[in-house]
């Protein structure tokens, strides 16, 4: 009987072991590819608003304005891929998906490494697991958006910034850039983080001829960083330039896009912690990171390095400071533009929980180290790990509903409104369509205007394509129009009584208007041909 158990007990350990020598990387990795395939295979990708946009300006870089749409807000980055795939055939909605897909293991990858670089295999595996089952993650890993991209390119750069690769560092910051405006914050990051470097080395202070050779060190860094970014951002700069007359234009309007009262908060208190609440809505594990975040900000002050782990550590402190501090300042909040931020938590996270076992353990030890335990102290040793994986169980199931949410969230079957509304146009339709509705772009190849950038904005650009009688500076003739209520908000009475209605009243009772199509789907779709 006793040679039994022992045979039993040895098996168990043998099982255990395998499940630790498990690389659960690339079973994670596996996992994701899975669900993420069979979301393409069973669910219908219904394109969103951004999403279309980004399709249209990759349009109409390829085709040189021939088809497609044009905001100068939106960086160039995802258009130009999505545009290149169209270009070359493929349809720009599933092409899209295969490339948000490989960003998206893309991004798992660089968390892994980074965590990987500063701590260990285990944390990194336990903090991968964190980032991927965040729905914020996943669901905008599904959408033809610039979250997941630009989060890659920004932890690109950190990756070769912990690894002191730093032209690389710099070329991953310019893309991160071009990709979307605000990422690029990870500029300011990175030379924050090697200035913050130079100061904390104390010992240098003290020996002047050591001080000179991190002073020259420190200027050779900043060197081959900015040797990686500028290139890149210079060829953008001559492009907004010769296309705006101004190399700042874009980055312009896009910063005073952040001012959008649509997805403002009004409380200050709200704003403040408007994203904290938001990441760790969609995942409470999450808390781990910010419980990491403040010891790793405690130990960088007592610059306590072990294994240069701390030096480390900055640039992702400096990382969640800097991001959540930009997106708490702007008016136009909305829970996507966490996405950015949820890595570098993740990255904190297997951290935090270590330091959580570590004390509890700790703890324990003291008590046991006395052989006469009570029950009391017994239940004090087993009571704070029971309740550790009480809360793991429950915040590792609720972040899973949500993402069952989410990922149902998308249709099984093409809705209607698609060849009814969205393919209302043949592709190559003659003439211009001047647009408050951009989806249509994503499914047909079609040149439109957008006017729905505001009702102050609408009017002007309604009267320069519709109203003036010569249009031949225009060079092209509007013939159809799509309107719809939606994007027409407004904020103030004299918007409200006169710019709006005047404005509906324009497109609706002008003669040369004739109404082809109306449908009430989620809102009332109109579309009118110009005479």
């Amino acid at each position: 009987m006793l040679n039994l158990v022992k045979t039993k007990n040895k098996g168990f350990l043998k099982i255990l072991k395998r499940v630790k020598n498990i690389n659960w990387f690339y079973v994670i990795v596996l996992t994701f590819l899975v669900a993420y395939v069979s979301h393409l295979i069973l669910k219908y990708h219904f394109v969103l608003w951004d999403e279309a946009v980004y399709i249209g300006i990759g349009k109409y870089l390829f085709s040189s304005g021939q088809v497609g749409l044009w905001e100068e807000i939106r960086p160039l980055g995802i258009p130009l891929l999505f545009g290149g795939a169209w270009k070359l055939g493929l349809n720009p909605v599933i092409a899209g998906r295969v490339i948000e897909l490989l960003f998206s293991i893309g991004t798992i990858s660089l968390v892994y490494l980074i965590s990987k670089e500063i701590f260990n295999k285990k944390i990194a595996s336990i903090n991968i697991v964190i980032y991927v089952i965040t729905p914020l993650f996943f669901y905008n890993s599904l959408r033809l958006m610039t979250g997941v991209p630009s989060t890659f390119f920004v932890l690109l750069a950190t990756y070769f910034f912990i690894k002191k690769q730093l032209f690389w560092a710099g070329l991953g910051a310019a893309l991160a850039f071009i990709f979307r405006y605000p990422q690029g914050l990870i500029v300011l990051i990175c030379l924050l983080t090697l200035l913050l470097e130079f100061l904390l080395s104390k010992e240098q202070f003290k020996q002047p001829k050591q001080l000179k050779i991190r002073i020259k060190r420190l200027i050779k860094d900043f060197t081959y960083f900015l040797s990686g970014f500028l290139p890149l951002i210079i060829v953008l700069f001559i492009f907004n330039y010769y296309k705006y007359g101004s190399a700042l234009y874009p980055f312009i309007s896009a910063f005073s896009h952040g001012g959008n009262l649509v997805h403002a908060v009004e409380s200050k208190i709200t704003g403040l912690f408007f994203y904290l609440i938001a990441l760790l809505q969609h995942n409470l594990l999450l808390c781990l990171g910010v419980l990491g975040f403040v010891i790793a900000i405690w130990q960088i002050i007592r610059k306590k390095p072990i294994n240069k782990t701390y030096n480390k550590l900055i640039i992702i402190v400096l990382s969640i400071i800097l991001f959540y501090s930009y997106l708490t300042i702007i008016v136009n909040k909305q829970a996507r533009f966490g996405i950015v931020i949820i890595p570098f938590l993740a990255i904190l996270s297997g951290y935090g929980l270590n330091q959580v076992l570590e004390l509890i353990f700790s703890q324990t030890n003291k008590k046991t180290a006395n052989h006469n335990i009570t029950i009391k102290q017994t239940w004090l040793k087993i009571l704070p790990i029971a309740l550790l994986i009480i809360f793991i169980i429950y915040s590792f199931g609720s972040s899973m509903y949500m993402n069952y949410q989410k990922y149902n969230s998308f249709p099984a079957e093409k809705p209607v409104i698609v060849d009814e509304y969205y393919n209302f146009f043949p592709d190559n339709f003659e003439g211009v369509i001047l647009t408050a509705d951009p989806v249509h772009v994503a499914y047909t190849d079609i040149k439109m205007i957008p006017y729905y950038f505001s009702t102050i904005e609408a009017s002007p650009i309604y009267d320069k394509w519709i109203s003036k009688k010569d249009t031949s500076e225009l060079k092209e003739q509007v013939t159809a129009i799509v309107f719809i209520p939606g994007p027409f908000v407004c904020f103030d009475n004299d918007c409200r009584d006169k710019l709006k209605p005047e404005l509906f009243s324009k497109i609706k009772e002008n003669p040369n208007n004739k109404l082809v199509f109306e449908k009430k789907y989620e809102e009332v779709k109109s579309i009118y041909y110009v005479e």
